[in-house]
């Protein structure tokens, strides 16, 4: 045990290290973690001085002061809140400025750092099965709730001036992405805010922040069920005869190649009032805006957007197993057994991944053989070219035995498979900086905690480790600071020391024993009987570990065993709730006209929709294809 362990030890520090390019679009979060920590230090410097009078003065106190001029310091009594030595979770009443960390790691936008190579070109319509989810990307409206299950808007904010919003909006328009709508059209309190997130060193990424607008929309999530991610990977056995060969593609600006009608675009109004003249001349102007005012529409699929997942992930696979790739016996998805085989493909949203078992030894150079995850991305690639997709080269991975794939690094030669070393070599970094501090805020601890989860799904005992960090500060404001307790920071101190051995060994040998469990504390009951290795291995493979509540229900094989036996007694009969598909609607009058029948439906307590009625121009046409495709559904 002490050789696996020093080996591993040798293994992640050697391969841990790297340039910090390496970190990808972790970077930009390990930035602002590091910067907000600095915020910390300095804010802990100063409240240090005050709580010991004999303390010198530190050289970091003016700015800290200049830092939180303004912060809020006292309790919403307005009285001043006492700071007391030895309490370890009670707040200090100083805050952290909002800068310091943001919870979203939304950067203000800078128009040069967003780049749009290509105008959108793919049409999804023809990818899309699902009526309801066809119908709501045409058009958006058919997605609206009742407006009493509308939450209360909070405004979206654009973080840039007027001028660079302006500089964006001519980007947009370069690769025709921008309409124009009249601003009497365009509810204000509805329209959308728009914020950068860090890429790469080069390039940000564009985001839309549409709150309001998601939030009186239903939520679809079907699709997103199936994303993968390479934490899955750890169900997968690797014999040791055996090799595990990489390849993957992801798509270029995969959202920002949508084509969207009209209103679907004029969903994502941004805030910004501007006269219709100053955009004559543009690829978007439109000689009805003459002299009008207007408000700019982002014309593809937005980053942000409550279905933009639910869309890219859905025809993304339709668009694959059309192409004859994503058999469901070889996909690897969440919440679904993993697949047995040599073959394993991976989908998450614009990444596309196949790793194949090869003979031990094989060299990445040997095209002696038709491998077949050669062959999947060939026809993946044949068919996002005739999708009109852009895949992108520089990031294409092939025949390769070490990456990290959709956040997972692989390595198919030694069996092994964690998060990417050098963050995790970052985060503990940035770890025992919070631990030396000893103080932090909610929103910080939230930012380094969720981290870890991410590093150890990778190796779920680990998640043992912690219990106090989940109650740290739990009826304090976000961004006010307080004092770590003792258990916390052990927690925290234990991640660093466990950290190099956050990893799965695909190729440890199947026990030859099943084990089982009393879930009492004072019962503490195991026993445990011989089974076959070959028994083991299928029992993981189509076992659930990730871990969901599974009720039992009137519909489970339980529930009509107990019915026969006279145990169970069924309710009486009521409407039935919806289903968990999104939000379901028990009556719908089409050409609604006085709307009496609507009413008196509704009267029962049924949730009835909004119906349809020529009055109600393009939203009440039968006519159009989206409306006979929400009808379908």
């Amino acid at each position: 045990m002490l050789v696996d362990l020093e080996q591993m030890l040798r293994l992640f520090y050697r391969l841990s290290p790297g340039h910090s390019s390496g970190l990808e679009r972790a970077l930009g979060k390990s930035t602002n973690v590091h910067s907000a920590l600095m915020h910390l230090s300095d804010a802990t410097s100063a409240l240090r001085d005050q709580l010991d009078p004999y303390c010198r003065a530190r050289s970091n106190r003016a700015s800290f002061d200049e830092d939180c001029e303004g912060a809020s310091c006292s309790s919403a009594s307005g009285e001043t809140v006492a700071v007391e030595q030895g309490m370890p979770n009670q707040g200090t009443g100083i805050s952290l400025p909002s800068s310091a960390l943001q919870d979203s790691m939304a950067v203000e936008l800078n128009a040069d750092r967003i780049v749009f190579k290509h105008p959108p070109q793919f049409k999804a319509s023809k990818f899309l099965t699902d009526p309801l989810l066809k119908a709501g990307f045409a058009d958006p409206s058919h997605l609206v709730l009742p407006e009493e299950n509308w939450p209360k808007v909070r405004p979206a904010r654009v973080l840039c001036s007027r001028d660079e919003l302006l500089k964006l909006f001519r980007k947009w328009d370069s690769v025709h992405s921008l309409r124009l709508l009249d601003c009497q059209c365009s509810e204000r309190k509805y329209r959308c805010g728009l914020f950068a997130v860090y890429k790469s060193a080069e390039k940000d990424r564009q985001i839309l922040n549409p709150t309001p607008e998601n939030g009186r929309r239903m939520v679809m999530n079907q699709s997103t069920l199936s994303l993968s991610h390479g934490s899955l990977l750890c169900s997968l056995y690797l014999e040791h005869d055996k090799d595990l060969v990489i390849g993957a593609d992801d798509l270029e600006d995969f959202y920002h190649s949508f084509i969207v009608d009209d209103p679907h675009a004029f969903r994502n109004h941004i805030h910004g009032v501007f006269p219709a003249d100053m955009f004559k001349g543009w690829n978007c102007w439109r000689d009805e805006l003459e002299g009008k005012h207007v408000v700019g529409c982002f014309g593809s699929l937005a980053m942000g957007t409550s279905f933009a997942v639910e869309v890219a992930q859905h025809t993304h696979s339709i668009l694959l197993q059309r192409a004859g790739c994503l058999n469901s016996d070889e996909w690897v998805q969440y919440r679904k057994e993993f697949p047995a085989g040599d073959t394993y493909q991976l989908l998450c949203i614009d990444d596309y991944a196949v790793l194949h078992k090869v003979p031990r030894g094989t060299s990445p150079n040997n095209r002696s053989d038709c491998r077949k995850d050669r062959k999947l991305l060939d026809q993946a690639n044949a068919a996002y070219a005739k999708a009109d997709l852009q895949s992108s080269a520089k990031k294409a991975v092939r025949d390769s035995f070490n990456t990290v794939v959709l956040g997972g690094q692989i390595d198919g030669r030694r069996g092994l498979v964690c998060a990417p070393r050098l963050r995790i070599l970052v985060l503990c970094n940035l770890t025992l900086k919070l631990v030396q501090i000893g103080y932090s805020t909610k929103q910080l601890l939230e930012t380094i905690v969720g981290s870890w989860i991410f590093v150890l799904m990778f190796r779920r005992p680990l998640l043992s480790l912690l219990s106090d960090v989940f109650h740290e500060g739990e009826k304090l404001p976000r961004r006010e600071i307080f004092q770590l307790s003792t258990g916390a920071k052990q927690e925290l101190l234990l991640l660093c020391i466990c950290a190099p051995f956050a990893y799965t060994n695909l190729r440890a040998s199947p026990l030859d024993k099943i084990f089982c469990s009393d879930a009492s504390i004072a019962g503490g009951g195991v026993c445990s009987a011989n089974i076959s290795q070959d028994c083991t291995l299928e029992l993981c493979r189509v076992s659930e570990q990730r871990g969901f509540y599974t009720r039992i229900d009137n519909n489970s094989a339980l529930g009509a065993h107990m019915a026969l036996q006279g145990e169970y007694l069924a309710d009486a009969s009521s409407i039935p709730k919806s289903l968990v598909e999104g939000f379901l609607w028990d009556f719908c009058e089409v050409f609604r006209g006085t709307g009496h029948l609507s009413n008196a439906h509704r009267e029962q307590g049924l949730t009835v929709h909004p119906g349809f009625d020529l009055l109600d121009g393009a939203c009440g046409d039968v006519l159009l294809p989206s409306t006979l495709q929400l009808l379908s559904a």
